[in-house]
């Protein structure tokens, strides 16, 4: 990427387009650029990508179907997923990384006194 003054622009125009095609052509005024000439059919891809959907769109659409048509999910039970705090103070504290022995001890008590949510 090639970047011009705002008064090489003026004299070499023809070559800036013409360099355009081969990749964007900035153009600076006082040091800061100031626009950018790309061969217009990566100006048409970005154009194309802004008319996307941000997630957001995507999320709020998401919902408006939900709610329109709404689908209940029967998601399996997750007693059977292994829980990492209920092992050996050692397994807590290779997670945790920065915890003491008395601080990975008593982590992986209050984890074994959780009871799954009925």
């Amino acid at each position: 990427m090639k970047t011009w003054t705002l008064d090489e622009a003026q004299v070499h125009f023809i070559e800036i387009l013409q360099s355009s095609t081969q990749e964007p052509q900035v153009i600076a005024d006082q040091g800061r650029p100031i626009a950018a000439l790309v061969d217009f059919e990566l100006f048409n891809e970005f154009l194309a990508d802004r008319q996307r959907p941000t997630l957001a769109d995507l999320l709020t659409e998401l919902r408006e179907i939900q709610a329109a048509n709404p689908v209940e999910l029967d998601l399996p039970d997750r007693r059977d997923r292994p829980n990492p705090l209920l092992g050996s103070p050692k397994a807590v504290l290779r997670l945790a990384g920065s915890l003491t022995p008395a601080e990975a001890e008593a982590i992986s008590q209050a984890a074994q006194e959780c009871r799954p949510i009925d």
